[in-house]
């Protein structure tokens, strides 16, 4: 019974999953994708994780099962899923009233989860791990603070865009999910090593989940007043909090060295988590000021989401999936074996692949390290579903009284890896070579190394380079629109002069990055050979009318020159000219692209003569 219905709500996870890589393999024809990865990840597939397994934890330490019981963890888990689906719809489609309602469900399971979590606390009896449901409790009541505080940010700008952001992801990131992750490993991390918690050992992380309860507090308060240095005094107590908490779980891991991907990979996520919250602490004391806090935090989110919160959701899954399904000591042999395998690759994979993404280069080498981290991150969750139907198959029959891997279709032959990977050094060595490849192919077939751009293909450069100069501003760019003769080569010198924060994006990839006010960045497009739309990716920002265009003159649909219309845009007071050699004699219309201009007689008629 306990099987199936992890397997039933675990399923909500992998959905969620599975849409975070499809909109990150399609990002550059979807629309706030970069958003939409982000919050499919936290809210969706991490934050349904925590639903599922806090109770679980909460039960196991308190002995003593939640109010309810399953059916109402199930009503919480739907109802839940509804709500992040409608908030991330009405994102997109920029209607705050259907954010508003995808918040409030969101809200109102945090707080029925809560409720229930409190309610088992006081009617269980005291237990020695019975405290560490309290990290649950206030990890639960940050999510409704931190999601009225998103709803709120939608709609702001200037410096209180950037007040409510970081006050957004402090409750979203050093509550909701990193007091979860702490208040777990408390428990989680001896059992995945299997050793004893040392007499004492609680003490460290009582200690610490003060800190980090009071560090969580000081950074939202400091964040919503605009006081920096109370955001940032808080963040030192948040760091000393989680470096408390990890005395035990340091000493456990040198008891038993982590062996398993499960292990390692918890272990690897909790590294970039201190060093991003580290991080965090240096942009609260060195920045200018709240936008270009906003910028740095915004940074720091891949480390964050992919190092931090989707590691420690997949390495505690290949842990717990294979546990939790049982079938045996000789199943569950096995089916460990299956979520292990390759486990060393994969880890290089990942977090090789993060760094490279975030070192400065080209943006061929960000695209192909961070393609090769969302593979190896799917991976995961491939072998949970392989581990899962291996379980399923080992279920003993009614007339099965031993269980064993040569009896089972399918388990005898579990793993199978190349003799010359078996090792560690070897899939060390696979890893590294995959790396390296990355890294020369995304030098060497740079298209801004080699002149081409996505935007040019098939289009020969005429050697002509064009740079322009955009502002960002009043939530609109300016010019809103460049022209560009199809083969020349484009250069967007982007300085944002609004007071909130802002980027531009190309649909080919190519992106700006978020700048704080006044600062600037070079946009290499490329050669241009048809036309290229661009927008703003901070949230909600798009649908306000922050989008831009880049008109290929003399191009086709399909990329080529053709000179059968042309294009030319006109800042007010300037003037410009076209060049045609009609091949006929005949009337040619010309018109202003503003539809207002041409009803109040922007158009007219070229007659040419035979």
């Amino acid at each position: 019974m306990r099987s199936r219905w992890h397997l039933r709500v675990n399923a909500l996870v992998l959905g969620w999953l599975v849409a975070a890589a499809l909109v990150a393999v399609e990002h550059s024809g979807v629309p706030e994708a970069r958003w939409l990865v982000v919050h499919a990840l936290l809210l969706g597939a991490v934050s349904t994780a925590i639903l599922i397994w806090s109770a679980h934890f909460a039960e196991a330490v308190r002995r003593r099962a939640l109010r309810g019981g399953h059916r109402d963890q199930a009503i919480r888990l739907v109802t839940h899923t509804v709500g992040a689906t409608t908030t991330v719809v009405g994102t997109v489609v920029g209607s705050l009233a259907v954010v508003v309602a995808g918040a409030v469900l969101v809200g109102l399971v945090a707080v029925w989860h809560g409720v229930v979590l409190w309610d088992q606390s006081r009617r269980a009896l005291t237990s020695m791990l019975g405290w560490t449901t309290s990290f649950f409790v206030v990890a639960v009541a940050s999510l409704p603070v931190g999601i009225a505080l998103g709803v709120l940010l939608g709609r702001a700008s200037g410096e209180a865009h950037s007040l409510l952001y970081i006050a957004h992801v402090g409750s979203m990131l050093l509550g909701w999910v990193g007091l979860t992750v702490v208040g777990t490993l408390v428990t989680l991390w001896p059992t995945m090593l299997r050793v004893r918690m040392q007499p004492g050992g609680a003490r460290p992380a009582r200690q610490g989940f003060v800190a980090l309860v009071l560090g969580l507090v000081l950074v939202v308060t400091g964040a919503v007043l605009g006081l920096r240095w109370l955001a940032a005094v808080g963040l030192g107590a948040y760091l000393a909090g989680l470096v408390r908490s990890a005395v035990p779980l340091v000493d456990e891991a040198r008891r038993r060295r982590p062996g398993s991907f499960a292990t390692r990979s918890v272990a690897a996520a909790s590294l970039w988590w201190c060093g991003s919250v580290l991080a965090w602490l240096v942009v609260l004391v060195f920045a200018a000021g709240w936008p270009e806090v906003e910028v740095r935090v915004g940074e720091l989110l891949a480390p964050v989401v992919v190092g931090f919160a989707v590691q420690v959701l997949l390495g505690a899954s290949s842990y717990l999936v294979p546990m939790i399904l049982g079938g045996g000591p000789a199943v569950v042999r096995v089916t460990n074996a299956v979520a292990d395998s390759w486990g060393t690759m994969r880890l290089v994979l990942v977090n090789g692949g993060l760094a490279l993404s975030l070192l400065p280069g080209p943006r061929l080498l960000v695209f192909s390290a961070s393609a090769v981290v969302v593979a190896a991150l799917v991976w995961t969750p491939v072998l949970l579903v392989r581990v899962a139907v291996l379980a399923r198959r080992a279920r003993p029959q009614p007339t099965a009284s031993v269980v064993t891997t040569s009896s089972l279709p399918g388990l005898g032959g579990a793993v199978r890896v190349p003799s010359r990977l078996r090792g560690q050094r070897g899939q060390v060595l696979a890893a590294g070579a995959v790396l390296t490849l990355v890294v020369v192919v995304g030098i060497a077939a740079d298209p801004e190394r080699l002149g081409t751009g996505a935007a040019g293909a098939g289009v020969p450069p005429t050697g002509a380079v064009v740079e322009v100069a955009v502002e960002l501003r009043d939530m609109r760019f300016e010019p809103s629109a460049v022209d560009v003769r199809a083969g020349d080569e484009l250069v967007l010198v982007v300085t944002n002069t609004d007071d909130s924060v802002h980027d531009l994006v190309l649909e080919t990839g190519a992106s700006s990055g978020r700048l704080a006010p006044q600062e600037s960045a070079r946009i290499e497009v490329g050669v241009v050979g048809d036309d290229l739309s661009g927008w703003c990716s901070v949230a909600g920002h798009r649908q306000m009318g922050m989008v831009f265009d880049v008109r290929a003159l003399g191009a086709d649909s399909s990329g080529g020159a053709t000179g059968r219309a042309q294009t030319l845009g006109l800042r007010p007071a300037q003037g410009g000219f076209v060049e045609l050699v009609p091949a006929v004699a005949g009337h040619y219309p010309f018109v202003s692209h503003r539809m207002v201009d041409a009803e109040r007689g922007a158009h007219g008629i070229l007659e040419v003569a035979g």
